[in-house]
């Protein structure tokens, strides 16, 4: 596979002409030399005159702001639960369902009932009576 012709200075050029000009930015450089950005850049990060980009947090999201603040109020009640037991290891840690988990135990419940039902309906077309 055969590279592209680049129209301009070399690569080791380029990395001379940034070497004497140190100060000069990107773009100067492309302009006053008739060069390719692509190599100034490369030229800059070789003899370490790139400058870093700055770091800049992402705004989060409402649903995931909250699932961090229950997942921490649940380390939290953990955490608690862990000291208790350390200090008093024959001491029972009650489980307290959340609302969520109550639910969703609400729906297995129904689609069990439903389950149960079609089994009793298949059973009885298919044997008469229900076993």
């Amino acid at each position: 596979m055969t590279r592209r012709q680049i129209a301009g200075p070399s690569k080791r050029e380029v990395t001379e002409i940034v070497r004497q000009n140190p100060t000069l930015s990107a773009h100067e450089i492309v302009k006053q030399f008739k060069c390719d950005l692509g190599r100034v850049n490369h030229a800059r990060s070789e003899l370490g005159l790139a400058q870093k980009r700055p770091f800049v947090p992402r705004n989060r999201s409402a649903k995931s702001a909250e699932l961090a603040a229950y997942s921490k109020r649940r380390i939290d009640e953990l955490e608690k639960q862990v000291e208790i037991l350390k200090t008093n290891p024959n001491t029972e840690v009650k489980y307290v369902p959340t609302p969520e988990h109550l639910s969703a135990a609400r729906r297995l419940e129904a689609e069990l009932l439903d389950a149960k039902a079609v089994i009793a309906y298949l059973e009885k077309r298919a044997y008469g009576t229900p076993v």
